[in-house]
């Protein structure tokens, strides 16, 4: 879910009349019930229910108390960090200008964070909610369609019961754990000079954070999954699950790839549903008079964000760029390691599995790695042949100053 919250901050341009095509189609969606729609609302409630409580425990490993704790394991070591949120844009977004214009024109990684920042501050709350039952519905019909374009190809169609929870969800909060997971990961390389035996003990500190170390997210699943498995549904939620996780594989690798496709990251901007959802929710909530302020700030963060990806394209991102990419990349891991169990993959067998454990190997799997001491040698900014985002061509650059020009 969260994902998807912070892909869908990326959604475009929207005309009135992409919002009336957006509207008409949102009106003429079928609903149905699955023939097995009774134990699949159980299990998907069960399932949520085993999140929301995950959640909870992200967000604690993260809280300011959890600050302090990691602040002093650092401490013991001889290692200063700080969780400030200022200084964690500086460090991976430095700017040295103070005006608002100035950081537009000349740094606009920084700009395009702090607009997304301002975005998600002022969204009021009823909005929020509004939006995350959106977002579950994307979700909905994205599991529906996994099971018609992935082996096994579920017949008679598939329907997905409606997703309950996460409305309390606060975005916040995310914002929050980001700090927390990046700073800490930043902080342990530099503190150990990307050396996973020269402290291990600094390395434990951090890793006894984790708070659900008791608990294996497999086992979670297998529960859910118990009631299902004694009905004559147990054949059909078998191959629900099998589309789905091949569904969750090949998007990624969908996703990875429209980011080298200039014509593919355009649709994601001028596709405007997002966008149309976003006013009509102001509407619901009663607050049509705050909409334009928002929609001004909506307009810059989609500016500056695809200006930035083109800089990133162009090889001209700042070094730190690198530095966070390889610290995103470690939590990814850490974070697919953790919940992969969920709803895909076998159950582990070898005792492995606490929170604890797995991010005790994610940190020292990050500081194992070359990259740690150089993020540029991973994330090249060249821009070579060679690289994951390939170098722009001359007709890709050619429709980009053609997007921006239309919107003068």
């Amino acid at each position: 879910m969260k994902a998807i919250i912070f892909t869908v901050l990326l959604v475009g341009y929207a005309s009135a009349k992409n919002c009336d095509d957006y509207f008409n189609d949102v009106n003429s969606r079928r609903v149905g019930r699955d023939v097995c729609f009774s134990p699949f609302a159980s299990f998907i409630s069960c399932l949520v229910g085993e999140i929301e409580e995950g959640i909870d425990h992200v967000i604690a490993e993260s809280d300011q108390q959890a600050m302090q704790e990691a602040q002093q394991c650092f401490a013991s070591a001889g290692c200063q960090v700080s969780y400030d949120e200022e200084k964690a844009l500086n460090t991976f977004l430095p700017c040295n200008e103070r005006s608002e214009e100035g950081r537009k024109q000349n740094c606009i990684w920084r700009y395009a964070a702090d607009k997304i920042i301002e975005m998600l501050k002022k969204t009021p709350k009823p909005v929020g909610k509004c939006m995350i039952r959106y977002f579950k519905g994307i979700g909905q019909r994205k599991i529906e369609q996994c099971t018609r374009d992935y082996p096994p190809n579920i017949q008679p169609q598939f329907f997905m019961p409606e997703i309950p929870g996460f409305e309390d969800f606060e975005l916040d909060e995310l914002k929050n754990v980001l700090i927390y997971h990046v700073m800490t990961r930043y902080h342990l390389g530099k503190c150990t000079g990307c050396s996973s035996s020269s402290k291990p003990r600094l390395i434990d500190c951090l890793s006894d954070q984790a708070k659900d170390a008791s608990k294996e997210v497999c086992a979670v699943r297998e529960g859910c999954e118990r009631p299902i498995r004694e009905t004559n549904c147990a054949q059909r939620f078998s191959n629900v699950r099998s589309a789905v996780c091949a569904c969750a594989k090949g998007e990624l690798q969908k996703g990875l790839a429209a980011l080298e496709n200039w014509g593919e990251m355009k649709k994601v901007f001028v596709r405007g549903d997002w966008e149309c959802q976003l006013e009509d929710c102001y509407k619901q909530a009663g607050l049509t008079s705050q909409w334009p302020s928002m929609e001004s700030i909506i307009s810059e963060v989609k500016s500056s964000v695809i200006k930035a990806y083109i800089k990133f394209q162009a090889g001209k991102a700042p070094k730190q760029v690198a530095e966070a990419l390889f610290v995103f990349k470690s939590i990814l891991g850490e974070i697919v390691q953790k919940w992969s169990g969920l709803f895909c993959g076998d159950c582990n067998t070898d005792g492995r599995g606490s929170a604890s454990d797995i991010r005790e190997r994610s940190y020292k799997k990050m500081l194992d790695s070359q990259s740690c001491l150089d993020a540029t040698a991973e994330f090249d900014l060249s821009r070579g042949d060679a690289s994951v985002f390939a170098s722009l061509n001359s007709n890709q650059q050619s429709a980009i100053n053609g997007f921006f020009d239309s919107k003068k």
